[in-house]
């Protein structure tokens, strides 16, 4: 389970991509805010796609289910 990233700076975007079933990124830590309010189990070849907003939290901006 992942609940946060290191050393994202403002404005950064990143992409996720899963290359297993054992990959969920959590809602809420504080950190991390997706949408639905809901962690993310992700399956093999799914993305999540998280920019850094000003008060250091990531924000999910996009997903892919495959």
């Amino acid at each position: 389970t992942i609940v946060d990233f290191d050393n994202g700076s403002e404005g950064q975007t990143i992409v996720i991509i899963a290359n297993d079933t054992h990959t969920t990124i959590q809602d809420g830590a504080g950190v991390i805010h997706l949408n639905g309010s809901t962690d993310f189990a992700m399956d093999t070849g799914d993305t999540l796609t998280l920019v850094r907003d000003a008060d250091t939290t990531w924000v999910e901006t996009g997903r892919m289910v495959r």
